[in-house]
């Protein structure tokens, strides 16, 4: 559900009254493009280096379904995700039916807003969710590459070509995680996933002045202070 008018976090209001509010100091709490497309960038990295060696698997051994199962795996995060990690974010408030924020934009909000923060479940889940897609599947894409050329599955040229594959994978998961680490969890207005790390104070600066989000999170048991 869309919170309207006043009740709207003034991360989504129209119109906000950031005034002398020094929050976008220290958090992403405005739409911003260029935020939005360094997301993009820092992520498709890994997700491209993971697809390029499941493609390899398949054309060294006619077996599809990792790639697939990838694919598959991609498009069903989504759903995932927005149950579990985005309806509990400020900027699912907004208005429309697709989100417009710095990383899933454009996503179908195809479940509740909650502004409670999220429970205990819901941060394993997305704790699995990230490692599976930055450790698990490349670790495995990895190996099985690297596997299947040094069994003769293909020659020297694919051994090199896998081989700098891998290398600019682990640079590129490297990579989005210190782009998450130090310019988005540090900044993120979803205070409760589990890779938030905004300190309390700014927390609990921001709830004071959004009422409906500071109910929420009241009666789950958070105490502002």
């Amino acid at each position: 559900m869309e919170e309207t008018g006043r009740e709207q976090n003034c991360t989504v209001r129209k119109d906000p009254g950031c005034g002398s509010c020094t929050m976008g100091t220290y958090l992403n709490c405005r739409w911003d493009k260029n935020i939005l497309n360094s997301f993009l960038a820092a992520a498709s990295g890994l997700f491209i280096g993971t697809i390029i060696l499941l493609a390899m698997i398949w054309l060294m051994t006619a077996l599809y379904w990792p790639l697939a199962l990838y694919i598959f795996l991609i498009v069903a995060m989504f759903g995932y995700e927005i149950k579990f990690l985005c309806s509990h974010c400020p900027y699912y408030a907004g208005e429309g039916k697709t989100l417009k924020c710095l990383a899933n934009n454009g996503m179908p909000k195809i479940f509740r807003y909650n502004p409670a923060p999220m429970t205990g479940g819901e941060k394993f889940m997305m704790k699995f969710l990230i490692a599976t897609f930055l450790v698990i599947f490349p670790a495995a894409s990895a190996a099985a590459v690297i596997w299947l050329t040094i069994s003769g599955y293909s020659g020297t040229i694919a051994l090199a070509a896998g081989t700098g594959v891998v290398i600019l994978l682990i640079y590129a998961i490297a990579a989005f995680y210190q782009v998450l680490r130090t310019f988005f969890c540090r900044k993120c207005v979803n205070f409760s996933c589990p890779f938030n790390s905004v300190e309390k104070r700014i927390v609990d600066e921001y709830l004071m002045k959004n009422d409906t989000m500071r109910e929420a999170w009241e009666k789950s048991g958070y105490r502002i202070g």
